[in-house]
């Protein structure tokens, strides 16, 4: 399918089979009915193309935008098994298993399988702000406030590393739209 322009003002970029949407802070601009427009538009794109990795990926983010985050972990897995070469998969699919939840209140062993995607995130990136952010609110949310041990890196290691990212923060600032953040995690973001 060729597109000679975006009906979405210039958001993402084009790749063979449609637009490809690259981060959360893209859809976070659009209005809801241009997001549902999107939506129905990957679908539809992934049935017909289902080997493309970064169809599954956008995929996936429109889900997450929308806080559908079955569908969403569903969608950036197959990307990942597709290949994907996203730098910010790994970030998503922890985002996405949390499920808007606060870490607090999950399974220890989902803890441990969405550090395991942070840890892989920042291992593929290191200067990626997001994950380092969302690893210490995992840290802070649920080993402090289930009275356990922090294991390295610390809470303070890793918000001092995502300080040191050069980054917009606009996916910084959006990570508080998909999970209920403790204050001190939001007074750090500001």
């Amino acid at each position: 399918m060729e597109h000679t322009g975006s009906p979405w003002g210039g958001v993402g970029h084009h790749v063979e089979g449609g637009i490809h949407i690259t981060n959360l802070a893209e859809l976070d601009e659009m209005d809801e009915g241009r997001k549902r427009e999107l939506l129905t538009f990957y679908e539809n794109q992934v049935r017909s193309f289902p080997e493309k990795a970064q169809l599954h990926f956008a995929l996936g983010l429109s889900y997450l935008d929308l806080r559908l985050y079955d569908h969403a972990l569903v969608s950036l897995k197959q990307a990942l098994g597709k290949g994907s070469r996203e730098a910010s998969l790994y970030f998503y699919i922890a985002l996405a298993s949390l499920g808007g939840k606060q870490p607090r209140v999950l399974a220890f062993t989902r803890i441990k399988e969405i550090e395991s995607y942070l840890e892989a995130a920042v291992r593929s990136e290191p200067d990626n702000p997001e994950a380092l952010f969302l690893w210490a609110i995992i840290k802070y949310d649920y080993y402090l406030a289930n009275g356990l041990r922090v294991s390295p890196p610390s809470i303070q290691e890793l918000l001092d590393a995502a300080n040191r990212c050069r980054s917009s923060r606009g996916e910084l600032r959006l990570i508080k739209k998909y999970i209920p953040m403790p204050a001190p995690m939001r007074q750090a973001l500001e």
